[in-house]
């Protein structure tokens, strides 16, 4: 999950630095990840994430989560 989190980071800090589908694939790992760590992350990364596209993804993995 820290891999994720720092890749996310990364990729939203600089988007040059990769596609923009990359901060997809990343939470799609992050939605199959089936532990306590995916949730809180996606949880954190809502919580400051402002593309809406990225928002629903995230939500996805939360809902995951219930």
């Amino acid at each position: 999950v820290e891999v994720l989190r720092s890749r996310y980071t990364a990729l939203r800090t600089d988007p040059s630095k990769a596609g923009a589908e990359e901060a997809v694939d990343v939470l799609s790992c992050l939605y199959h990840l089936p532990c306590d760590e995916a949730t809180k992350l996606a949880a954190d990364l809502l919580a400051v994430e402002t593309d809406e596209y990225l928002r629903g993804r995230l939500q996805r993995v939360l809902d995951r989560g219930r």
